[in-house]
């Protein structure tokens, strides 16, 4: 199969796992919309400096902080309508999926996480090709990867909630086949991206292009188990928080969905959903 229909199947709903976009549903649903602590984000855009931008100096990480939660408080979908009544978390993942753009999101704290795990297994293919950085700046790759978890939740939600669509859900037989076609097809939700966080629009081109070369380097892999998600977010942050630690503690590691962003010394109890 070529390259191009291969990249156009990790956004195919019907190409989903059904099992997995359930359980990812109730990752969503549990996670309640809460934003991630400043602290959280802080301790984060550490560990990316520390693993994509290493010679970067420690005053540059209080500026990539703001940007990641500018980054999230942009893409954020409104949950308030005509007369500031606010919608509930189940009206908000409808109107998301109904949405033709996949972009806002209900939940930027869990899309975020997601990110972490694109860029983690892009991480690891390139270490195992000898090339622990990316010559891309580091703002523009977390943006693609959020763009791209952004677009591959979007599709797992589509594949699992039996709701009316925009348009009918793509299959197979229509995906692009040429650099043109993928551009075309990518173009309409990097350019809704750039203008949530208010970027240049005529870098779209290059965006679709960075997003394609990622989907390859990920091997056009972007499902993951959810309940893989918030444990990789938390460990993560453990080992930006202790750099002598390879991994967070197996209490940790082993929690499922529901945890606090809390990188006190003990792990969150697997019973708190309320993050």
């Amino acid at each position: 199969m070529h390259r191009f229909d291969l990249a156009a199947q990790v956004y195919d709903p019907s190409e989903y796992n059904y099992w997995h976009a359930a359980l990812f549903l109730h990752v969503l649903k549990q996670r309640k919309r809460e934003p991630l602590q400043r602290s959280s984000i802080e301790i984060l855009a550490r560990q990316l400096t520390r693993t994509w931008r290493p010679s970067s100096a420690e005053e540059d990480i209080p500026q990539f902080a703001s940007f990641i939660e500018n980054l999230l408080h942009a893409t954020a979908l409104s949950t308030n309508v005509e007369m500031d009544q606010t919608i509930s978390l189940d009206q908000a993942i409808v109107l998301s999926v109904k949405d033709e753009f996949a972009l806002p999101v209900v939940c930027p704290a869990t899309t975020m996480a997601c990110t972490l795990v694109i860029l983690e297994r892009l991480n690891e293919k390139m270490s195992y090709a000898g090339n622990h950085t990316s010559c891309a700046p580091l703002e523009r790759l977390v943006t693609v990867a959020y763009l791209m978890a952004a677009k591959a939740s979007y599709a797992g939600l589509r594949s699992v909630m039996a709701i009316g669509h925009p348009s009918p859900i793509p299959s197979g037989a229509n995906t692009p086949r040429s650099m043109d076609d993928w551009i075309a097809s990518s173009l309409p939700n990097v350019r809704r991206l750039l203008e949530l966080l208010d970027l240049p629009p005529n870098d779209a081109l290059s965006y679709c292009r960075m997003e394609l070369e990622l989907i390859h380097f990920v091997d056009y892999r972007l499902q993951c188990n959810p309940l893989e998600i918030w444990p990789l977010f938390f460990r993560i942050l453990k080992s930006a928080e202790y750099p002598a630690a390879n991994a967070a503690p197996a209490s940790m590691i082993n929690n499922t969905t529901c945890a606090r962003e809390d990188t006190s010394s003990s792990a969150p109890s697997p019973n708190h959903c309320d993050h």
